[in-house]
C-alpha cells in the first residue's frame, strides 16, 4: 500500500495510457457496436442483403486501395454527414472500415448515437483485409 501511495502518478499515467488506447474498443462496446473480422465481412458483403460499407479514411488513403462497395466518408466529415446518411440508409445494416480499425470505431459510435440499429466495426481494417488477401 505504501507503494503505490509513494507511485500514484505512475498508477494514474498507466491507467490513463491504456485508457486513451483502448478507448476505440471500449466506447464501442458501451455503444453496442459488434467488432467483427474480415472474414466475417466477406461473407456478409457477399449476402443479399449486405450492409452498407462505409470507408472513413481520407481521401488519399481511400485513392491507394478500397473495396469496390466502399463508400467514402472520412471521419472528418461524419458528423456533418450523418444526417444525410440516417435519411438514406436508417433502416439497413452499416460496416465502418478504416486503415486499423480505429477511426472506424469512432465513426461507428457517431452512428449508433444517430439512431442507427445495427452497425459493425472491421477490426483490424484494411491493413486485416490486405493481410487475408494474401
Amino acid at each position: 500500500m505504501e507503494w503505490a501511495a509513494q507511485n500514484w502518478q505512475t498508477i494514474f499515467l498507466a491507467i490513463f495510457l491504456i485508457m486513451f488506447v483502448m478507448r476505440g474498443p471500449i466506447v464501442s462496446l458501451i455503444f453496442g457496436v459488434e467488432q467483427i473480422n474480415v472474414a466475417t465481412l466477406k461473407l456478409m458483403l457477399s449476402s443479399s442483403q449486405a450492409p452498407i460499407l462505409i470507408d472513413v479514411r481520407t481521401m488519399p488513403e481511400f485513392s491507394k486501395g478500397h473495396l469496390d462497395s466502399a463508400i467514402l466518408v472520412p471521419l472528418s466529415e461524419i458528423k456533418e454527414q450523418i444526417s444525410d446518411l440516417f435519411h438514406k440508409y436508417k433502416d439497413r445494416e452499416v460496416a465502418l472500415i478504416c486503415r486499423s480499425g480505429s477511426r472506424s470505431s469512432i465513426a461507428a459510435v457517431s452512428l449508433k448515437r444517430a439512431g442507427f440499429k445495427k452497425v459493425y466495426n472491421v477490426k483490424g481494417g484494411m491493413i486485416a483485409w490486405s493481410m487475408s488477401r494474401s
